[in-house]
């Protein structure tokens, strides 16, 4: 389960938006690291691949990662109409975990804009 948990905006006159992000495992068996995780911009109904990420940790079942960051440019994300993170996503919308469900994976930020 992904989860934002800020976004930062201090950097955007330098064309840079950060999200502070954390993953739940509210599974039953644990995330590995090297599970991916990718970012996508919302314009309108269609997503648009921004970047992808990869987990340097270990998460254990019924416990949540270190929140981290990533960076994201301004331009990016300009004219879009929200932000898309997903956890174990390559960037194609392909997961390599086992799930019962992958509702959970991700989350939308409906804020996440430079002003």
């Amino acid at each position: 389960e992904a989860e934002i948990l800020d976004v930062c905006t201090d950097e955007c006159e330098a064309g840079e938006l950060w999200l502070s992000i954390r993953l739940k495992n509210t599974g039953e068996t644990a995330v590995p690291s090297g599970t991916m995780l990718s970012i996508y911009g919302l314009d309108g109904v269609q997503e648009v691949y921004i970047t992808t990420t990869t987990l340097t940790q270990e998460i254990e079942a019924g416990w949540s990662s270190e929140s981290f960051q990533v960076g994201l440019y301004a331009e990016d994300i300009e004219g879009m109409n929200g932000i898309l993170v997903r956890a174990d996503d390559d960037g194609t919308g392909t997961g390599m975990l086992q799930e019962c469900s992958e509702l959970d994976n991700a989350v939308q930020a409906d804020d996440a804009f430079c002003p």
